[in-house]
């Protein structure tokens, strides 16, 4: 028996605009009652009067309907199919998610309602909505598509995940009232050592089974230390805490109705450490020298449990830092998923541009390794103050998608929080979901339906800002990773650049000035351009004093800017936390507007400190009139020689070093050091000054200008404290950076 499905909300639909008439099966899942109530809400609110199919009143069958089942098709977990029969239009599709993605493909393609986040979505009005003929099937291209998003952003329950055919969104759960989906078991789905091995539980009675550092102990904190892997104990431990969890997981799901996990991580400690223990540095040997070895050589044991305990379960792992490069001498159990981490990947370019060419082997390498492949994107910068620089990354990601399909990724997954903080976060976010869907989808089309739903009449200005980036990044050639990107890797926010994308986004502030969300948008979409501006003014000035930008207009409007997007779109309980986050950005007060040229190097690269990555026990930034400039990093130590060197993120490694000894150091206040002997540049790597790494300095802008060239490194710096000689007793022991230049030297 067919019901209509009316519910309590039937009369105010109706009032509120056109009468949905929904028919559902008589006893209908959780999944397709919400698909049918998301149907009538949107086309209530969006339409006012008849809505027809073909010329005939339309009537809508949702989910395993009589008349679904009588159409004969066999539709598998997120197959879709939307079709009409005279007036009776059917949506439905296979397993949990199939019904609730039809009605979002109906409701977007033909109703136009888009959600653009969790927060942000377009209803459009019309007075009738005519149907042409339905005949429509699809299913996603990656059975995996998942998006991390703020972990602080309001939650809507897997509303927008679902509506954009996400299956699985970071740490939120997406409910099963919207189909549910991909989610790992416990304890957790990403650096889970710790977990299953926790320093509380284990490391009193058994510090052995954590790692040996190069100074003789044991480190069981999470933030430094790993496992010991080849202690053979650590099997045993770990095999019962995973069946502890899986038991946990299955007794929940079987509580509430939900599906069990299928899949449990067992990755190593967010950390670059590794143990140096004699048997652990045996094994890493006769693995070709990659620590992933090791960490494979445990997960297949216990993989091997597995598959006796719960065939169908997997376990899933991270190629990660020091485990990124693969290992020899090992065949995988065919229930091991590896995900490989794109750390060093060109946020100004796809995977197949110049530079890249570390990531495509490791790809390469580890596909030959597995069937089971996932990829671990970011979509931000771990560079507080350097997180909102734009760059036109939207327009490299159909080709990236493209190429791990062709390579047979499975999982494509994508880092993206700090979407306060972040250039267009919104609309990348979007685009992502719509690409994991359909990398074949026409990229412009996207492109367009999302520029003119979120920003109305400003959407030519924001498109065209986007393409001004786009070509200044064709003509840079910028490198700008996404752990701890220097602002001056940007290098394509050239003055001249910079200066257009300000005057457009003026323009399309203008254009939409009496709709006060969409002015909160387009200054959303500013803010990247506005702390380009601060940033790098400096700069600016010694380039182009006539440019016309003002950087205290520029701060000023984005720190309102900052501010109201996390009051849009934080949960109130973490807005403290975030806006803790940006107010760390008052540190470029203290800065002037002006710099003198630099005379050390007149064919130079010129970067000042504030253009490089830098951290320093909570002081980056401090006034210093000695300087030249005024401002200096400051970084307390006091250790003779001073190491400087290269490291290059993609390989991993040390590619040149030097030290400044107490016979070289000059004597007191700023002088210029020329540091060891040429290096050639990486597109990933960094310079490197002081002993612990605290001040980096990007190579990439000497490798897009020349990367067959030797290169010579100028630093300006200053020495204080007794440790160093003419240093006073009553000063610390610091030094202070304030200028590097990077000089190419000619080719004989």
């Amino acid at each position: 028996m067919l019901k209509y499905f009316a519910g309590l909300m039937c009369c105010a639909a109706a009032c509120l605009g056109a009468d949905v008439k929904i028919i559902l099966p008589d006893d209908p899942q959780i999944w397709e009652k919400k698909a049918a109530a998301d149907l009538r809400k949107y086309l209530s609110e969006s339409v006012e009067g008849e809505i027809t199919v073909e010329g005939q009143p339309a009537e809508f069958h949702v989910g395993e309907t009589a008349l679904a089942k009588s159409l004969g098709q066999d539709l598998r977990e997120e197959e879709w199919c939307i079709k009409n029969v005279e007036g009776r239009i059917v949506l439905f599709g296979g397993g949990r998610r199939g019904t609730t993605y039809a009605v979002s493909v109906f409701l977007e393609r033909y109703a136009g309602i888009l959600l653009f986040s969790m927060h942000e979505k377009e209803i459009p009005h019309r007075k009738e909505l005519c149907l042409p003929k339905l005949d429509l099937r699809g299913k996603p291209a990656f059975p995996i598509r998942a998006i991390f998003p703020d972990y602080s952003e309001k939650w809507d329950d897997g509303d927008f995940a679902a509506f954009n055919r996400l299956n699985s969104f970071g740490d939120r759960w997406i409910s099963a009232a919207n189909g549910g989906g991909f989610r790992y078991g416990s304890p957790y789905s990403v650096h889970t050592f710790n977990r299953y091995v926790p320093e509380a539980e284990f490391f009193q009675t058994h510090p052995e089974y954590f790692s040996l550092t190069r100074k003789g102990n044991r480190n069981p904190n999470r933030m430094e230390g790993q496992l010991c892997l080849s202690n053979p104990e650590l099997v045993d431990v770990m095999w019962k805490k995973l069946q502890g969890f899986i038991l946990a997981d299955e007794a929940k799901a079987e509580g509430n109705g939900s599906p069990a996990p299928g899949i449990y991580d067992i990755s190593q400690n967010d950390n670059n450490s590794f143990c140096v223990c004699e048997r652990c540095s045996q094994l890493r040997a006769y693995y070709g020298n990659a620590e992933s070895g090791l960490q494979l050589n445990l997960i297949n044991q216990l993989a091997r449990r597995l598959k006796q305990f719960r065939p169908d379960l997997k376990i899933s792992t991270l190629a990660y830092f020091q485990t990124e490069a693969p290992p020899r001498n090992i065949t995988l159990e065919d229930n091991i998923v590896i995900r490989l981490c794109n750390t060093a990947n060109n946020f100004a370019g796809g995977p197949e541009g110049a530079g890249e060419e570390p990531f495509r082997q490791r790809l390469k390498d580890w596909g030959g390794l597995t069937d089971s492949l996932g990829i671990w994107d970011y979509g931000i910068s771990f560079n507080g103050f350097a997180r909102g620089l734009p760059y036109p990354s939207e327009f490299f990601l159909q080709e990236t998608l493209r190429y791990y399909r062709a390579h047979n990724v499975l999982f494509p997954f994508v880092e993206r929080e700090y979407i306060y903080h972040t250039d267009m976060a919104v609309m990348k976010t979007w685009l992502h979901a719509k690409l994991m869907e359909d990398p074949d989808a026409d990229f412009d089309t996207l492109l367009n339906t999302f520029l003119n739903g979120y920003y109305g009449k400003a959407a030519p200005f924001i498109r065209q800002y986007r393409l001004t980036l786009l070509a200044s990044v064709r003509e840079k050639k910028p490198f700008i990773t996404a752990f701890m990107p220097s602002a001056f890797s940007f290098t394509h926010l050239d003055c001249k650049t910079v200066s257009a994308c300000d005057k457009l986004l003026e323009q399309a502030e203008s254009a939409v000035q009496d709709d006060p969300v969409r002015v909160r948008r387009v200054r959303e979409a500013r803010a990247g351009i506005d702390e380009a501006i601060i940033l790098f003014i400096r700069k600016f000035n010694l380039e182009d004093p006539g440019h016309g930008l003002d950087p205290r207009i520029a701060a000023k409007r984005l720190k309102e800017t900052l501010r109201t997007s996390i009051e849009t779109c934080i949960d109130p309980k973490r807005q403290a936390h975030c806006l803790a986050k940006i107010a760390r950005m008052d540190v470029y007060d203290i800065l002037p507007e002006t710099i003198p040229p630099q005379n050390e190097a007149a064919n130079g690269i010129d970067i000042p400190i504030e253009l490089a990555s830098w951290w320093a026990g909570g002081e980056p930034l401090v006034k210093d009139p000695e300087s030249p400039l005024g401002y200096a990093v400051r970084v307390r130590q006091g250790v003779l020689p001073v190491l400087i060197g290269g490291y290059d993120q993609q390989t991993r490694s040390e590619h040149f070093s030097a030290r400044i000894t107490g016979e070289e150091i000059k004597g007191p206040g700023y002088r210029w050091y020329t540091i060891g002997e040429t290096f050639r540049p990486r597109p990933a790597g960094y310079i490197y000054l002081t002993n612990k790494w605290f001040v980096q300095f990007p190579q990439s802008p000497a490798w897009t200008a020349d990367p067959d060239s030797p290169w010579r490194i100028h630093v300006s710096m200053k020495f204080t404290g007794p440790a160093y000689p003419g240093g006073k007793a009553e000063d610390s022991n610091a030094i202070f950076i304030d200028r590097i230049v990077l000089e190419p030297v000619l080719h004989p």
